[in-house]
This record gives structure tokens, sequence and C-alpha cells, in this order.
């Protein structure tokens, strides 16, 4: 049994991120800063002080090994870390406290620009889901299932806007 493993926060966006791409093959550290930059709208590049640190310690947890071809690392996932990995996605989807983070960033955030941040976030969202219907890799029967349960959501979550603007 995979014991309970602690991160820090870096390790916690970076390094399972990492661990995700590593579940499609071996990666270099690079392409994980590209896919971060490629996901954020180039918002976001994570530089080699953070993505080597946080792949030498996913290394020495044991949730990582690597092969080297000259000075160039390929990070390739363990069994160890692909148990974690697949805990960590379960457990994000029933909401952890990786996916309350945004909750931190609203309290550090000026109260006037709070509306803001709150509208881009459900931009955001309904932006990821516009994406994940339109995504054809997605079996149409679950991309309808989606569509009506995000349908059913948005309705429920209108009906409770109307109660606290009337």
């Amino acid at each position: 049994m995979l014991r309970q493993e602690t991160f820090q926060l870096r390790d916690s966006i970076i390094g399972i991120f990492a661990m995700h791409m590593m579940e499609k093959g071996p990666i270099y550290g690079s392409d994980v800063a590209n896919r971060i930059s490629e996901l954020t709208d180039k918002t976001w590049r994570p530089g080699a002080g953070a993505i080597y640190p946080t792949l030498l310690r996913l290394v020495r947890k044991g949730f990582v090994t690597f092969e080297q071809s000259g000075e160039r690392k390929r990070y390739i996932l363990t069994q160890k870390g692909k148990e974690l990995i697949d805990k960590t996605k379960s457990s994000l989807v029933m909401g952890t406290k990786y996916t309350f983070a945004w909750r931190l960033v609203l309290d550090m955030i000026n109260p006037e620009d709070r509306p803001a941040f709150i509208l881009r976030r459900f931009q955001s969202g309904i932006d990821v889901l516009i994406k994940a219907l339109n995504d054809e890799s997605i079996v149409r029967e679950e991309r309808a299932y989606l569509a009506k349960q995000a349908f059913e959501e948005m309705q429920r979550s209108l009906r409770k806007l109307e109660k606290l603007i009337s």
C-alpha cells in the first residue's frame, strides 16, 4: 500500500503534472516547461530552477527514474509514481486541497480586483468545458453526458444567484 506522501507546493503543481505527462512515456524537463506554457497561454513557463529540482526530488522519492544520454536526462514514471498519480488524479475529482487552492489566490487579491478574478475563473471554466465538448477523443456519449451535467449544474447555480440578488 502506498503510504501518504507530502509535497511542497511547487512539487504539487510541477511534479504531479510532470508525472501525469510521464504516463504517456518518458519526458525531458523542457517538455514539462513547454506544456505548462502551452496550457497557460504562455502566462507561466517554469524555469529550470523550478523544473529540475522538482524532478530530482521525485527521483529521490522513488516516483521517477531517468535515463541519461550525454547531458540530457529522460524521466520515466516508476510503479510507485504511477500509484501516486492515480491516487492524486482520483482525489482531484473528489475535491482536495489542490482543487481549492484558487481560494488562497482570491484571499491575496485586493477586494476591488476580486470580481474580475472570479469572472475570469468562471470564463476559464466555461472555456475548458467547451474545449472538452469539442474534443473528439472523448466518446460522443461521454461528451453528451458532460454537456447535460454541466447544463444542469449551471441551472442550479443560476437559481442560487437569483436568490442572492432578489
